[in-house]
């Protein structure tokens, strides 16, 4: 299975490059049949203009409602997805901060002039969107019996791409510093 689902992963990353905000295909079959794991509100979803679908992929809304709202707004979906294939420029949505100016993560990136280009990708969304579209279909799932949470010093959930402000003073090992900034001894 390995094999299967990691053999053309570069090849199909860098095929997925450029602009973040695009509309990737989505398998709304298997999402509803697999459910809503896997940080699938990380992904960009055409917003149909559904406030209960728009509430549940941006707002991350309680377990079921954005299956329910997939169900609802399908053939909605289904065509602006088509248009978007066709070239369309389709309204967009997502759960994801960087596409969000009005999330605290966003704000912070903005304010240190470190906010991700439209065309610098996010691997964990992209690693999450491998997987839904990974043929022979597979599904992530958890150790039995095994809790696993993220650091307490991390602020976003799923995401890797973290500016070095978010991690606390004492954290033991410095993040790099900016090229052109040398660390002076006793500074």
């Amino acid at each position: 299975v390995a094999h299967l689902l990691l053999d053309d992963v570069l090849e199909k990353l860098v095929s997925r490059a450029g602009n973040e905000r695009r509309l990737l295909p989505l398998d709304y079959d298997r999402l509803l049949r697999t459910g809503e794991g896997n940080a699938l509100t990380l992904q960009v979803f055409p917003d149909v203009g559904d406030k209960d679908l728009r509430e549940a992929v941006v707002n991350g809304a309680p377990p079921g409602m954005l299956l329910a709202a997939i169900r609802q707004n399908r053939a909605d979906l289904d065509a602006a997805h088509q248009r978007a294939i066709q070239g369309e420029d389709v309204p967009t949505m997502s759960g994801h901060w960087r596409f969000r100016n009005d999330t605290k993560q966003y704000a912070h990136w903005k304010k240190t002039n470190r906010l991700p280009l439209d065309n610098e990708m996010c691997s964990m969304r992209h690693w999450f969107y491998h997987v839904h579209r990974a043929e022979p279909e597979i599904l992530m799932r958890g150790w039995p019996g095994v809790g696993m949470t993220l650091s307490k010093t991390r602020h976003y959930q799923h995401c890797n791409c973290e500016p070095p402000e978010c991690f606390p003073e004492g954290w033991p090992d410095p993040w790099p510093l900016p090229k052109n900034k040398r660390l002076v001894a006793g500074e």
